[in-house]
Formats: structure tokens, sequence, C-alpha cells
């Protein structure tokens, strides 16, 4: 017997804090103050010194 492969197609949805449903965050921006930048520079910075070898 076969197993019948269908393709997975989530649908995916935002919920904001304030209840607000989203189907995309295209056009959302992140207050440039936002502590999200400060984590992305971060990482960012880890990874540089990572690929250079300073650990």
């Amino acid at each position: 017997m076969s197993k019948k492969t269908t393709e997975w197609n989530p649908k995916i949805t935002h919920v904001r804090k304030d209840g607000t449903v989203l189907d995309s965050m295209e056009g959302v921006v992140i207050p440039s103050d936002h502590r999200f930048y400060v984590v992305m520079a971060a990482i960012i910075r880890e990874r540089i010194e990572k690929e250079k070898g300073v650990y």
C-alpha cells in the first residue's frame, strides 16, 4: 500500500499585543530605539568574531 503525500502549506497569522490579527508583518516598523537592534547587533558581532577566530 502506498502512502499519498500531500504538501504542507501552513497559514501563519500574527496576533499583536493589542489583539490585532495580521496575515503579514509587511509594513510593521520596529521603533529605532527598540531593544531588538541591540540584541541583533550583539548576535551579528558574535558571529563575525567567531568567523575571524577571535574566540
